[in-house]
């Protein structure tokens, strides 16, 4: 996403958010130095729709964020916008606690990928600049008029985060790739496999 390479050459604090289907992860940079990673389970396919627009399928993550908003989404329902919208600003405001906006929730804990590393923030070296990566990063940066354009969230989920207060409190930097640069964050990680390679 050029994240790295931008904390770098400007010796700033940068945090790249890689949100993809199942999955956020973050990666804060001090001067080009990884600092703090962790990953979280928001992503845009936590709640898919089928043609029909019903809900196919409802994650673990998102039921537990839907219960903690007082919302009903169940497997088999019309998918309803405006109770999806609220799910992703519940999630938003997630990320905006990862990041210290917010005070953190006991749910933010239950939302961590297991075996993941938790995310903090350095003291006294405050973010400034996001960058955003993966496939949701699109819907971010470019709107879409049909809310289940992608059978998911994933629309509605970008257009929560662009207006949110992650855009507000932090320079947001256009990234260099998006997409693409979710294969370079998804080797951060070690992953164990049985079997042969």
């Amino acid at each position: 996403s050029g994240a790295q390479q931008f904390s770098e050459e400007n010796g700033a604090v940068v945090v790249n958010l890689d949100i993809g289907g199942g999955t956020t992860n973050l990666v804060l940079f001090d001067g080009g130095e990884i600092k703090s990673r962790g990953c979280l389970d928001i992503g845009g396919r936590q709640v898919r729709i089928d043609r029909q627009g019903k809900i196919a399928y409802i994650s673990k993550s998102a039921y537990e964020i839907s219960k903690e908003l007082n919302l009903s989404i169940e497997k088999g329902e019309i998918a309803d916008k405006k109770t999806l919208e609220k799910l992703c600003g519940g999630m938003c405001r997630l990320l905006e606690q990862t990041l210290g906006i917010e005070e953190k929730s006991p749910l933010l804990k239950r939302i961590e990928t297991n075996g993941s590393q938790r995310f903090h923030l350095e003291e006294g070296r405050p973010v400034r600049y996001l960058f955003f990566s993966g496939g949701v990063a699109d819907c971010i940066y470019q709107s879409n008029k049909d809310p289940f354009a992608y059978g998911d969230i994933g629309v509605l989920l970008g257009e929560a985060i662009r207006k949110g207060r992650l855009f507000q409190e932090f320079k947001v930097i256009d990234p260099a790739q998006t997409i693409r640069a979710t294969v370079i964050g998804a080797g951060s990680y070690t992953t164990a496999i049985s079997g042969s390679t």
